[in-house]
């Protein structure tokens, strides 16, 4: 994803984190032919993205896996396992790289073989939040790539966190939204989904979930798995008519 420019660029702006690291840093502007193509649609694009690691075209496929920090074990499970499937059939998973449902979404992709991950930061790279998840991090850096919209030294705020999720979706071909209130963050995940034409998907069974599905996500049962429908469908983002409950999950 960089060119020559690119990497001067990121040589006069970064200054390295404490952890070491083999991947490399990167600026890419809105006008340069490296930077992803979906995000250029959006209403407010960034002007420049500054990341670590390697965007590469494959991750154009791409989903969003989102949900609350605090999830119930059934949810974190799940998370894993599906992040998991979806990844070892060549999705890109992206995410926040928050407690929770993101960083199950994170390392579910890494555990497959091949798979890769973007985690996506409401602040600069050199202000990993939750500091507990640099070693994650550092490992999502060398099999995808950590974004962020900001210099490195910006330090985290709310209205970044908030902002961050249009990048989650915008990134993404479909957003998954697993267990959530109706406060949580990735309804905010959910809100730019379809403000943006994503296809969205939430389990039921959580009162952001259900509230998501009673207003048109796709609701998805966690009993059984039928991954080549789902990934055709993310593919060709159609909305034929389905039933009740889409089965995705096998135990």
């Amino acid at each position: 994803m960089v060119g020559l420019r690119g990497k001067i660029k990121a040589a006069a702006f970064f200054t390295v984190m404490d952890t070491p690291s083999s991947s490399t840093y990167f600026i890419v502007t809105r006008h340069e032919v490296e930077y992803p193509e979906r995000l250029r649609p959006l209403a407010h694009p960034p002007a420049v993205l500054y990341g670590q690691g390697e965007w590469r075209p494959q991750d154009d496929d791409a989903v969003a896996i989102v949900g609350t920090r605090k999830p119930g074990a059934a949810a974190a499970k799940l998370t894993f396992a599906l992040s998991y499937e979806l990844a070892s059939v060549g999705f890109t998973i992206i995410s926040g790289l928050a407690l929770g449902i993101d960083s199950q979404a994170h390392r579910g992709a890494l555990a497959a073989p091949s798979g890769r991950t973007i985690a996506v930061l409401g602040a600069g790279l050199n202000h990993i939040h939750p500091q507990s998840h640099r070693t994650l991090a550092q490992q999502i850096s060398l099999r995808g790539a950590l974004l962020s919209e900001h210099p490195a030294d910006t330090p985290l705020s709310p209205q970044q966190l908030v902002a961050r999720n249009r990048l989650i979706t915008g990134l993404s071909r479909a957003v998954i939204v697993m267990e959530t209130g109706v406060q949580g963050g990735a309804m905010y995940a959910a809100a730019f989904a379809r403000k943006q034409n994503r296809l969205l998907y939430a389990l039921p069974d959580s009162p952001g979930g259900d509230l998501l599905i009673s207003q048109g996500a796709y609701p998805l049962d966690p009993t059984s798995l039928d991954l080549d429908y789902l990934s055709e469908q993310i593919h060709t983002h159609t909305r034929p008519e389905l039933p009740t409950q889409l089965k995705l999950l096998n135990d």
